[in-house]
């Protein structure tokens, strides 16, 4: 049901002496729109962030597609001195289908998704792109070892360290 109220954005909060969380706070002024923001995943060196939220114009309005229907996409950021900067979607996003819920590789080489893209198992399925150059892969599906008939959706990527 529209509410007028976003379900997702994006907050932080700096722990206190003690390790415990303070008042939250916006996490961007860009990314904490009217537009649902998140989740989020970030480089090793915290300095490029990809985040998924609305398709919109130029112009910050929502751009619905050809059922009327306003679409997630995946969209890349650098870190600036006061803000992110250089946002940009990533290319093998589409305002036919959505793009969700990125979780990046600790090399920052592979983008983990989620996405209904045609040709998918279920409802929705998780992707993977490789980093190649300046750009990404065509999106690979995971495979029926991965997805199901169902909604997979939130993918996450452990590292471990030894």
């Amino acid at each position: 049901k529209k509410t007028g109220h976003t379900f997702l954005e994006l907050l932080y909060s700096d722990l206190d002496g003690n390790g415990v969380p303070t008042e939250r706070q916006d996490f961007s002024l860009r990314f904490n729109s009217q537009r649902h923001e998140g989740p989020v995943t970030f480089s090793r060196s915290g300095e490029l962030m990809y985040c998924s939220t609305n398709n919109y114009s130029k112009h910050g309005v929502a751009k619905k597609n050809g059922s009327g229907v306003v679409s997630q996409k995946i969209y890349e950021a650098h870190r600036g001195s006061m803000d992110w900067e250089n946002v940009k979607e990533l290319p093998f996003n589409s305002g036919e289908f959505n793009c969700f819920h990125p979780s990046l590789s600790a090399d920052g080489n592979t983008l983990y998704f989620a996405s209904d893209m045609p040709g998918g198992y279920g409802g929705t399925d998780l992707y993977m792109v490789e980093k190649k150059g300046d750009t990404w892969s065509k999106p690979i599906n995971l495979g029926a070892e991965i997805n199901t008939s169902e909604k997979e959706g939130f993918p996450y990527i452990q590292i471990r360290i030894k």
